[in-house]
């Protein structure tokens, strides 16, 4: 019983962490997304 609820404990703190991980990621990609736009809507941006 103790192991099953020790491996319950690092199932979730490994589901916690790429929760985490995707998160950061995802904000990661709105900023660079957010950072191309205003590249792009600069006055005389190259396309």
């Amino acid at each position: 019983a103790q192991a099953q609820l020790y491996e319950e404990k690092a199932i979730r703190a490994r589901r916690a962490r790429q929760a985490q991980r995707d998160a950061a990621e995802e904000e990661e990609a709105i900023e660079t997304l957010v950072a191309l736009r205003s590249h792009r809507a600069a006055p005389g941006g190259a396309r």
